[in-house]
């Protein structure tokens, strides 16, 4: 019998998945290795171009130097003097740093040889720049510039040198670098070409064993795509009987909404008239209100006309008893009293004509007063009604605002739930439809169950031939 069948599909699955990880695992490490030591290269090649640009700076500084002493032999320039300090003090970075960066003995030994020449170089400077100063004769100038020329000569020399060394390990590096990084690329591919091939050869091992497994598998796959598309029929025609309802349902609340925006509007319109009764009777109030003061005015003021009438009435009790004594005083005169006794009569007449008239001006004002009274009462009742009207018409106005504001948020609630019932129907639409593809996917799989159950049979009658 053979061993392998005692193992089950799932121990198979994870030893070939466990030595396929652990494959993978070697390439991780031997690729992270691998770029470590690419790093150095990499490192290697920055630090070599860095030395070898900071070589050549430094000889071009020095050829700089040069050119600017040549220039001060023919215009003694102060200020050239300041640039031969300045790039002198630049020329001692340049060689610091060559100093702490580069690895090769060589280039050591150069520099050091070149560093015993900046003394004299800087002596024969001096010396220079004070003979042309002093202006000595041309010869001995003459000499001291071929003297400086052989130092110049010799520590460019070296310089030259420094740099070749510099550029030869510049580019020994850089070949180094990409032979290791093709070298990288070969591995990886090996590593991965063998990864590839074993996990091949454990992908056909575990397939050869799993045959049984995976035709027990398909035969159980068939039989439950049989009830899954039994299920997705019925799920289907479900959705469709739903999709029916949520229509019946939505067109209901569609009709609710439209009633209750109709009412809504009419609420408002009714709102609006009451809102303009309400003003027409704020109006008429006011004018109630102008009108009742100008009968208490009227009273005021009638009562003043019968305060002057009692000072009428006053007056002619006067005149009245006035012209009882002139008369009396007349008659007492004889005939030449005769005259002033008929002006007296006069006078009695017209205070008694006065008199009656006062007390029919009176008797006018009580009733205008006692009418006036009336007035002001019915106008104090009208005040009152207008008062209570005002006040039922508020209430009013409030009832029909909240009737308004309920109609309208039941039209927003009626608006939410419609649209809620067409994303409820959208979805159950879109459910039919899954359902219909899901019958039709799973018709399809236990179609092709039925060609893998044949090909496994196959691969099964080939296994035992093995």
């Amino acid at each position: 019998m053979n061993p392998l069948k005692k193992i089950t599909l799932g121990q198979k699955l994870m030893w070939g998945g466990g030595m396929i990880v652990l494959l993978l695992i070697m390439i991780v490490l031997m690729v992270y290795h691998e770029m470590n030591v690419l790093d150095d290269y990499v490192n290697e090649e920055k630090m070599s171009s860095k030395v070898l640009n900071k070589a050549i700076l430094l000889s071009a500084e020095q050829q700089k130097l040069d050119k600017i002493v040549l220039q001060y032999a023919s215009f003694s320039d102060p200020k050239l003097v300041e640039e031969m300090n300045k790039r002198w003090t630049r020329n001692d970075e340049y060689r610091r740093d060559l100093g702490e960066w580069t690895r090769l003995p060589e280039v050591i030994q150069a520099l050091n040889a070149y560093e015993r020449l900046i003394g004299p170089l800087k002596e024969s400077q001096k010396a220079f720049t004070a003979a042309i100063d002093a202006k000595v004769n041309p010869e001995e100038i003459h000499t001291m510039l071929a003297e400086r020329g052989k130092l110049e000569e010799e520590a460019q020399a070296y310089l030259n040198t420094v740099v070749n060394i510099e550029n030869n390990a510049n580019d020994r590096a850089m070949d180094e670098g990409k032979q290791h990084r093709d070298a990288l690329k070969k591995k990886i591919y090996l590593f991965i070409g063998i990864t590839l091939l074993l996990a091949s050869v454990l992908l056909i091992v575990l397939f050869l064993t799993t045959v049984p497994v995976m035709r027990e598998a398909m035969t159980q796959i068939a039989f439950s795509t049989n009830q899954l598309q039994i299920t997705a029929q019925e799920q289907s025609s479900g959705a469709t009987e739903q999709s029916s309802t949520i229509a019946e349902v939505t067109s209901t609340m569609e009709e609710l909404a439209q009633t209750a925006s109709r009412i809504a509007t009419n609420a408002q319109t009714l709102a609006h008239a009451v809102d303009a009764s309400l003003k027409g009777m704020q109006l008429i109030n006011e004018k109630v209100d102008a009108m009742a003061k100008r009968m208490m005015s009227l009273g005021e003021k009638s009562q003043s006309i019968g305060n002057i009438t009692k000072i009428i009435d006053e007056l002619a009790g006067q005149a009245n008893l006035l012209a009882l004594n002139a008369s009396i005083e007349a008659a007492r005169a004889g005939e030449g009293g005769r005259a002033f006794a008929i002006v007296a009569s006069e006078v009695r007449k017209l205070a008694e004509r006065s008199n009656e008239s006062t007390q029919d001006i009176r008797n006018l004002i009580t009733e205008i007063q006692g009418e006036t009274n009336a007035v002001i009462m019915g106008v104090e009742d009208s005040t009152k009604t207008a008062a209570k009207g005002l006040e039922q018409i508020n209430q009013t106005v409030s009832v029909i605002k909240e009737i308004t504001l309920a109609t309208q948020q039941q039209k927003s609630a009626s608006d939410q739930i419609t649209q809620a019932m067409r994303n409820i129907d959208e979805v159950v639409k879109q459910f039919a439809t899954s359902s219909k593809q899901t019958a039709a996917a799973v018709e399809q799989l236990n179609r092709l169950s039925g060609q893998v159950k044949v090909m496994v049979g196959g691969f099964k009658g080939n296994y035992r031939g093995m």
